[in-house]
């Protein structure tokens, strides 16, 4: 839940910052924020849930449970400056025929 609220957070002062004049286009990638963050955390659960099968319950929940929240909280802001991307660039070439 913390990551869902910090990752929207960023992604709309991300929004407001780039994309101030579109708010439709604003609108769009903000409605990507909660199934962005619900895949990234769906893919922290399982490999928690495997490093705790490999490697044990004092591994997963030691150093690593908070590592993996942060490189994959930075892998969600990735991801939403990738789909802001293929948007911008998808709109582009919509636009310009």
């Amino acid at each position: 839940m913390n990551s869902i609220i910090g990752l929207a957070a960023v992604t709309l002062f991300y929004i407001y910052v780039l994309h101030r004049a579109s708010w439709r286009y604003a609108l769009l990638l903000g409605a990507l924020i909660l199934p962005v963050a619900v895949l990234v955390n769906f893919i922290r659960v399982m490999v928690l849930i495997l490093t705790t099968y490999h490697f044990g319950d004092a591994t997963a929940q030691g150093v690593f449970h908070n590592t993996a929240g942060m490189v994959l909280f930075a892998l969600a802001l990735g991801i939403i400056f990738l789909i802001d991307f293929g948007l911008r660039n998808l709109l582009y070439r919509i636009l310009a025929r």
